[in-house]
């Protein structure tokens, strides 16, 4: 798995530069290697205090900052020159996964595209422009997740109701057997995360070898939809997780988390 909690004790110090083009790099607090970066010309993030618990629920672990973006494409990747690379950016998630984040958006008039997976397949007939996998606060205060599976279908899932800024939402995306997929969400007044929509597809997310982005999209394969707002605790499974195991639901006690975490995003400088 990936595991990017996006700030963390080794992330509790001023922005600078790593090593080289290393400018804020981030390690994957799951071990496997999936480190991020901001990328060579980098326009920094800035570190936050404001985060969405003092503990992280499902890990107990203290959560005391975050990373705040702008809307000029203040992005973290996985990208191979900056972090020595990866095996996340070429992973195959054609059957099980789920992804996670939270999210605090502090401008609605524009579109926030806080999490992608780059590329440009172009698909003949797709209907979009969009990279492999985004998820998207809207200008028109929608919550989404854009996704091309393994047919090369464009699937959209969509919260039920529009956010508001300057407020905490908790989002979990799973795909189960690479056929169905589930959007999980909650508020941040809410402990329980609430099934938003479901699809049917094929062949989970499509194949493609591209960086993960924290922080912006993709359209056409150029970059776009900066984040204008406060992003945290990102985290990518191999396995279709429950929401009794998603990062803010708090544990029941002897629920034990079987799956593997490709990546967790704690937000710690290396």
């Amino acid at each position: 798995m990936l595991y990017y909690d996006i700030m963390s004790k080794q992330n509790k110090i001023t922005n600078g530069v790593h090593v080289g083009n290393n400018d804020d790099y981030y390690v994957d607090s799951s071990g496997n290697e999936n480190h991020m970066s901001t990328f060579i010309s980098p326009v920094l993030s800035t570190a936050t205090n404001k985060v969405p618990f003092s503990t992280i629920p499902q890990t107990d672990e203290p959560d005391t900052m975050a990373r705040l973006f702008t809307h000029d494409m203040q992005n973290i990747g996985t990208f191979g020159r900056e972090t020595g690379g990866n095996s996340l950016d070429s992973y195959a998630f054609t059957n099980d996964f789920t992804i996670e984040l939270m999210a605090r958006i502090l401008d609605d008039s524009i579109w926030n595209a806080v999490l992608c997976k780059d590329g440009e397949p172009d698909f003949p007939n797709s209907g979009s422009e969009m990279s492999p996998f985004q998820i998207i606060f809207g200008a028109d205060n929608s919550i989404g997740v854009y996704m091309f599976d393994g047919a090369k279908n464009f699937v959209v899932l969509s919260a039920s109701y529009t956010y508001n800024v300057d407020e905490w939402y908790k989002l979990a995306y799973v795909c189960q057997g690479g056929t169905n997929i589930k959007l999980y969400v909650a508020k941040e007044s809410e402990e329980v995360y609430t099934e938003e929509d479901s699809a049917t597809i094929s062949g989970g997310m499509v194949s493609t070898y591209a960086p993960w982005v924290v922080g912006r999209g993709m359209n056409h394969g150029d970059t776009r939809d900066g984040v204008n707002g406060i992003i945290d605790e990102v985290r990518i499974s191999n396995s279709a997780l429950i929401p009794e195991q998603f990062l803010g639901t708090i544990p029941e006690p002897g629920m034990i988390f079987g799956g593997i975490v490709l990546a967790l995003l704690a937000f710690r400088r290396k």
